[in-house]
């Protein structure tokens, strides 16, 4: 497990939190999708 938590905080890990984030408030600016957002699958998107 050492290795993963290692992986966390790699460049390649901020650089897809990042896109996570940036997509995440791309859903919010969207009242459509918003409510999308609240359920499982829309959350597993979010993050993936």
């Amino acid at each position: 497990m050492a290795a993963s938590m290692h992986a966390v905080v790699s460049p390649e890990a901020i650089t897809r939190a990042a896109r996570s984030l940036s997509r995440i408030a791309d859903v919010l600016s969207k009242p459509v999708t918003y409510q999308m957002l609240i359920t499982p699958q829309a959350g597993a998107y979010a993050f993936s």
